[in-house]
């Protein structure tokens, strides 16, 4: 009997057969090996014959969801320290930073990330849409005023949205806050009827900010310009607008 031809089968009886020779549960069987020198050598290894039941419960034990959920997640942590692609489609850009001092831009196409030495970081650089939150101000003649409005811009480089702001969609909103807060202030109400010039005020002043983050202005959009009143809370910064009929 080769080495790759001996098995033991559990029969119903509790006995398990090896070869030619039935053993009694508990007791201990000499597996021999065939050498491929023609003799026969002992194998190192002995088994020893369980019940049917006992036998059962051992391979439960070996395979049960905990020992099979650490194997589980034993192996995926050993594939996180394999190299593996990294794609950047064709509507994102973005940079590799190797050995976090090594910047380098990745246009589309696909790379090999290597855990511990690369780190990508990506962006879309496809036109976007950001819309700007109801402002409350006020004018140079005292008149209360609600602007609400949007904003498209693409990203031209993505290493300076990437290094340059740690928010962009949050940089270019507090920059157009900025932009009409200070525009609003110098001009009275009958002069912001015109909205051509308040839409080019944003744009200028946020194109000059957005400049140095990688970050082009496509399109300033004022939906809506409207005389409120402003109610301010006692004890706190809450602003309850209520427009005059």
């Amino acid at each position: 009997m080769g080495f790759s031809d001996w098995s033991l089968t559990a029969e119903c009886s509790c006995r398990v057969i090896y070869g030619e020779v039935c053993y009694s549960p508990g007791e201990e069987v000499q597996l021999l090996r065939h050498s491929p020198y023609g003799r026969s050598s002992r194998w190192m290894a002995t088994a020893l014959v369980l019940k049917t039941s006992e036998a059962k419960a051992l391979v439960s034990s070996i395979l049960s969801p905990s020992v099979m959920n650490w194997i589980t997640q034993l192996i995926e942590k050993l594939f996180c320290w394999l190299p593996r692609p990294y794609f950047v489609h064709p509507d994102e850009s973005g940079v590799r930073i190797t050995l976090g001092s090594r910047v380098s831009p990745t246009p589309p196409g696909w790379y090999v990330d290597v855990p511990l030495i690369h780190d990508f970081v990506k962006v879309n650089v496809a036109t976007q849409g950001l819309t700007l939150a109801e402002q409350s101000v006020l004018t140079s003649d005292d008149v209360d005023l609600a602007i609400r409005g949007a904003i498209l811009y693409r990203i031209t480089n993505a290493e300076k949205a990437i290094f340059e702001t740690d928010d962009f969609d949050k940089s270019l909103e507090a920059v157009a806050a900025g932009v009409i807060e200070q525009f609003v202030a110098t001009k009275t109400y009958d002069q912001l009827r015109d909205r051509k010039g308040l839409r080019d005020e944003i744009t200028r002043g946020l194109r000059e900010a957005a400049s140095g983050w990688g970050i082009k202005l496509q399109r300033v959009y004022i939906s809506d310009i409207g005389r409120v009143k402003n109610i301010r809370v006692l004890g706190g910064s809450s602003v309850i607008p209520i427009e005059e009929n």
